[in-house]
């Protein structure tokens, strides 16, 4: 090919081409890519009213170099909240998170202006900022802008919401706290000036949430609303029982969002005793003096709620008079007071001597302090109704005065003999006017005949056996039985001859020693427990004692054989123990591991090991839908649970546990106070520790306790408190016990 000439037109159009084409290479090779750009906002949010879209919604313009609208920029803008009341505030873009991955709050640049819409913020507060930041075509960060300071005011009434559940309760008492329902915007904040309408609250009666007992939710249930809150002030449930659900409705007014809420789950326990009510009573039956009553006095101890306290098998009701016309005396003496067996109390033999009207019994609570062994009034008393003590049947004969003044001769006694009919209680038999008395000379036995009885030969009575018998007969040849807290079990004392047990100031006592272990030295600890004597008053050669099974919190001392704390360990106690001859017995016991003693008939092992926790579960609802949705677990995986959601937490137990009361699983959570946001007394989050309370599983080795999540309420790894020693965490008990669980035997 021939050389281009410099001026032929072949060469003219490959310069003009050059010319144009040069400065698109130097530019896409960046020779001349330094054009920078500037954002502002255009307009600012306002009309910011909480958990509702900003009625001005931000715009964002992008300038290029020359200060002209960058029509051409091919970018985005996205959106962070800057500054807040308390940093934790939360801003979203139509209905999301704009903290989450992938740029949620991006809106793209049409001709230069970025318009948002759906921006808006839950919380009420002051000193908003919003910062938009400016992306280019490869999301690489070009400039950003801030919003001018705004403020987000509290909404309308939109729903309603609990502030504060209802907290623990027992038969007949307040819950502690009581219930609180609020007004909320939509954002959740508290509306303090709404006064419209009132809240109803009533327990729940559902397939899925039946009333476990059928109680009546008491008190002041309809209340009305007053600074956007519903203040219950004395509700309460008399029957104990769990798991109870409370509904909270509101009425009288339009609200847009929810208008019914609940409580979780809880239970009502038995509370103290408050009164007592007599199931049997004297005046069911005759009462005669010197006679026992025919019916006798069976009282109950109730607590306010009228739930019969059948835990208590500790405390004493005692009998004395409020009205006593004839100046009577109540026998016997030792039987005016009797032990509750699960809350009841059952008098026998009682009777009054003197005939009179208008007796009245006074009955008196006494509660057992185990710290102190002693019994104190509990204030909580009964009176009996009135009733007669009247003539009984003829019983006996008394010689009111003795004949005296006797001679020889046939001459009249000087003081002639006067007797009386009378029935047990020494009564006259005033009514008697038929009856006729002979008296007549008898035979003296000292002038006709001598009579010598001598008893000094008659065997010593002795013990002769100590052993345990079941439903099923006695146990013999070492066999094995094995008894926990909360068990009871008769030791039968056999004697060689028949005994009389007369109590004196308290009734006798088999002592024990139980070993912590076989292979224990002389020196090993002991620990003491004491059966008592039952067979009172009656002719038998065996003797029960009542043996109960405490509970223990002795580490390494829980298990152990039972045996007695040797030949002494039956202590009279000032009482007697007398033969058929009114001779006192030889009650020394036989050396353990010898014929006759406890543990050569039989090795009852006392098992106290306290039950520890094996594990905790975490589980959430697999639905919002309903009000008691199926619980899965979250084991080995990542769960996030937000306001309003329902937890439980299964705690397992090496053993089978029983509970009373509600205890409590403590968690660690951080909290905003709503109340404070906006105000110049804004604080930061503080630590709060809620509380998982139990709902279910007595009797198991598993617990479950639930917890809904408060607004507000943060946590990034749930876990529970620290304990006192910076390291164990447990359970709170909150008045109430978790205990291992057991059966008394059939005896």
């Amino acid at each position: 090919m021939p050389p281009l000439s410099r001026g032929s037109p072949f060469a003219s159009m490959l310069r003009a081409l050059f010319v144009v084409l040069l400065p698109i290479w130097l530019l896409s090779r960046g020779a001349w890519a330094d054009e920078t750009y500037t954002v502002a906002v255009t307009q600012s949010p306002s009309g910011a009213s909480a958990g509702a879209a900003f009625t001005q919604q931000p715009i964002v313009t992008v300038y290029d170099s020359a200060g002209d609208i960058a029509t051409s920029y091919d970018g985005s803008v996205y959106v962070a909240l800057a500054e807040s009341p308390t940093g934790f505030e939360v801003l979203w873009f139509n209905g999301t998170d704009v903290t989450e991955d992938g740029f949620p709050g991006r809106v793209y640049f049409v001709d230069g202006v970025a318009s948002f819409e759906g921006l808006y913020i839950n919380d009420q507060g002051s000193g908003f900022v919003i910062e938009f930041i400016v992306l280019d075509d490869t999301d690489a960060t070009v400039t950003s802008a801030e919003s001018s300071e705004f403020e987000v005011s509290i909404g309308s009434a939109y729903q309603i919401s609990l502030s504060t559940y209802p907290g623990s309760a027992s038969g007949g008492s307040g819950f502690s706290p009581q219930p609180v329902v609020a007004a909320k915007d939509v954002g959740g904040n508290t509306v303090v000036s709404y006064g419209d309408g009132q809240v109803t609250a009533y327990l729940v009666d559902t397939e899925q949430n039946p009333n476990p007992t059928g109680g009546i939710l008491r008190g002041t249930t309809t209340r009305s609303m007053t600074n956007g809150l519903v203040s219950f002030t004395d509700l309460y449930i008399n029957e104990a029982g769990s798991p109870y659900l409370l509904a909270f409705e509101f009425s009288g007014a339009e609200l847009d969002g929810t208008t019914v809420v609940y409580s979780n789950p809880f239970a009502v326990g038995i509370g103290e005793g408050a009164t007592m009510e007599m199931l049997e009573t004297v005046t069911d039956g005759y009462t005669y003096g010197g006679v026992a009553f025919q019916v006798q006095p069976r009282i109950q101890v109730l607590d306010a709620g009228g739930n019969l306290l059948v835990d208590d098998s500790e405390s004493v009701v005692e009998v004395t008079f409020t009205t006593n016309p004839s100046a009577g005396k109540m026998t016997p003496e030792e039987y005016a007071s009797e032990t509750l067996v699960s809350g009841i109390c059952s008098f026998a033999l009682l009777s009054i001597d003197k005939i009179g009207n208008g007796y009245e019994l006074l009955f008196t609570l006494k509660e057992y302090t185990a710290s102190t062994n002693s019994y104190t009034a509990s204030g909580i008393t009964l009176s009996s109704a009135a009733f007669d003590v009247t003539l009984g049947p003829p019983y006996k004969l008394v010689v009111d005065t003795p004949a005296g003044g006797a001679a020889a001769g046939g001459s009249a006694f000087q003081q002639q003999p006067v007797v009386s009919l009378r029935d047990v209680g020494g009564n006259i038999i005033t009514t008697d006017s038929t009856s006729v008395v002979t008296a007549k000379q008898v035979e003296s036995l000292s002038t006709v005949k001598s009579i010598s009885i001598n008893t000094q030969s008659a065997p010593e009575v002795r013990v002769v056996d100590v052993y345990y018998k079941s439903s099923a007969g006695s146990n013999s040849g070492g066999s094995e039985t094995i008894f926990t807290a909360g068990d009871s079990l008769i030791i039968f004392v056999e004697f060689s001859e028949e005994v009389t047990v007369t109590p004196s100031k308290g009734s006798p006592i088999l002592e024990f020693a139980a070993l912590v272990n076989t292979t224990a030295s002389a020196s090993s600890i002991y620990r003491y427990l004491t059966a008592t004597c039952v067979t009172l008053n009656t002719v038998s050669k065996t003797l029960e004692f009542e043996l109960d099974i405490p509970e223990t919190t002795e580490v390494g001392k829980s298990v152990f054989t039972l045996m007695t704390r040797g030949p002494g360990a039956l202590r009279l106690r000032n009482s007697l123990v007398l033969d058929n001859l009114d001779r006192n017995v030889n009650h020394t016991l036989p050396i353990e591991g010898e014929t006759g003693s406890l543990t050569s008939n039989v090795n009852i092992t006392i098992d106290l090991q306290t039950p520890y926790v094996t594990g905790i579960e975490l589980l959430m609802e697999n639905s919002t839908e309903g009000i008691q949705s199926k619980m899965v677990s979250t084991t080995g995986q990542s769960a996030e649970l937000g306001a309003g959601h329902l937890i439980a937490i299964k705690v397992s137990f090496s053993q089978a546990v029983t509970v009373s009361g509600t205890p409590v699983v403590p968690l660690n959570l951080t909290h905003r106070n709503e109340s404070l946001m906006g105000t110049v007394d804004a604080v930061p989050p503080e630590m709060k520790i809620r509380h998982a309370r139990y709902t279910s599983g007595s009797g198991t080795n598993t617990l479950t306790f639930q917890h809904v999540i408060r607004r507000g309420d943060m946590s990034g790894n749930l876990d529970m408190p620290e304990g006192v020693d910076g390291k164990n965490r447990s359970l709170l008990l909150e008045g109430g016990y978790i205990r291992r669980y057991s059966t008394s035997p059939i005896l």
